[in-house]
C-alpha cells in the first residue's frame, strides 16, 4: 500500500476544508465553537470547579454561599448540553446533507469534463462510483479531526496557564508523557513495523500450507504423491523461523513498551501525585485545594498531549 507523505495529506486535508466551506459555511464555525465549549466544560468540571469548592471550603466560607457559587458554575453545563444537542440533531443532519450533495457535484461536473473514451473505462467507472459513495464520509472525517485537533490545543493551552500559575514544576512533568513518545515511542513503532512485516510473510507461508490440507482440490495429489512430506516440512520451518523472529524482536519491544509505560504512569502521574502531596503534606508551601486541582490539571495536560 502506498504511503501518503505528510505534505501531500495536509493539503489534501485543507482542500477538503475549503470544500465543506463552501458546502455549508456557518456548519464548520458552529461545530468548532461545539468542541471548544466541549474542552472548557472539562476545564471548569475537572480544574476551576474543583479549585473553587476546595478553595471555599477551606476558607470556612458558608455553606449557602458555597452552594450558590456551584450553581452558578452549573449553568455553563447545562447551556454546553444544550447546544451540543442542538448540533448533533438539528444542525449536523442538514449540513452533512448539503455537504454530500455539494461533493457529488462537484465529482460529476469533473467527470463531465473528462472525454468519452475515459467514461467508458471499467476501472474509471469504478473509482468515480467509490469517490461519489465514500466523499462524504471523508469530509466528515477530516472536519471531526480538525475541530479534535484544535480542541486539544486549546485544552494544552488553558491548562498550561494554569499549572504555571500554581507551580512551574509540573508544567514540566505535564510534558515527560509527550518527550517519551517522542523518544520512545517512535523506536518503538519503527520496530514494530519491522517485527510485523518479517513475522507476515512467515505466517503467509505457513497458513498456504494449512489451507493445501484443507482444500479437497489437493486431496488427491495428497494422496497419491510424497508431497505432503515437503509441505509439513515447510510448515515446520515457517514455524521455526516464526519463533527466531519472535525471539529476536520479543526482548526489544517488551523493553521499550515497558520504559514508554514506566515514564507515562510512574515518572509523570505518579511523580505528580507524589511532588504535590510532599509539598502539601511535608513542605507545608501547597494548599490543599491547589494540590488536587494541580494533579487533575496536569493529568489532562498529560492526556491531551499524549492523544
Amino acid at each position: 500500500m502506498k504511503q501518503i507523505k505528510p505534505g501531500r495529506m495536509l493539503h489534501n486535508n485543507l482542500y477538503m476544508l475549503k470544500e465543506i466551506h463552501k458546502a455549508s459555511p456557518s456548519y464548520m464555525l458552529l461545530l468548532l465553537f461545539d468542541s471548544l465549549f466541549g474542552a472548557l466544560f472539562d476545564y471548569i468540571v475537572q480544574v476551576f470547579l474543583l479549585a473553587t469548592v476546595i478553595g471555599a471550603l477551606e476558607g470556612s466560607a458558608d455553606f449557602v454561599q458555597v452552594l450558590f457559587l456551584i450553581g452558578i458554575l452549573a449553568l455553563y453545563p447545562i447551556f454546553f448540553r444544550l447546544y451540543s444537542s442542538h448540533i448533533r440533531m438539528v444542525v449536523t443532519p442538514a449540513a452533512q446533507n448539503k455537504i454530500r450533495q455539494w461533493l457529488q457535484e462537484q465529482i460529476f461536473r469533473k467527470i463531465k469534463s473528462l472525454s468519452l473514451a475515459s467514461r467508458e473505462d471499467p476501472e474509471f467507472y469504478d473509482s468515480c462510483l467509490k469517490a461519489t459513495e465514500e466523499a462524504a464520509g471523508r469530509a466528515n472525517e477530516v472536519l471531526q479531526s480538525a475541530n479534535w485537533l484544535i480542541a486539544n490545543i486549546f485544552t494544552i493551552l488553558l491548562v498550561s496557564f494554569t499549572v504555571l500559575f500554581l507551580d512551574p514544576v509540573l508544567a514540566a512533568a505535564a510534558i515527560i508523557p509527550l518527550a517519551a513518545d517522542l523518544l520512545l515511542g517512535k523506536r518503538l513503532n519503527k520496530l514494530r513495523k519491522r517485527y510485523r512485516t518479517e513475522l507476515q510473510g512467515l505466517s503467509r507461508r505457513r497458513d498456504y500450507v494449512k489451507r493445501v490440507f484443507f482444500l479437497s482440490d489437493y486431496a488427491k495429489d495428497l494422496r497419491m504423491t510424497n508431497i505432503s512430506e515437503l509441505l509439513f516440512r515447510q510448515f515446520d520451518q515457517a514455524i521455526g523461523n516464526m519463533k527466531k523472529v519472535v525471539r529476536q524482536y520479543g526482548w526489544k519491544l517488551a523493553a521499550l513498551d515497558f520504559l514508554l509505560a514506566l515514564t507515562e504512569s510512574l515518572l509523570s502521574y505518579l511523580g505528580i501525585i507524589l511532588y504535590a502531596a510532599y509539598k502539601t503534606l511535608v513542605a507545608g508551601t501547597m494548599s490543599y485545594g491547589t494540590c488536587v486541582v494541580a494533579i487533575n490539571a496536569v493529568a489532562q495536560a498529560a492526556a491531551a498531549l499524549q492523544s
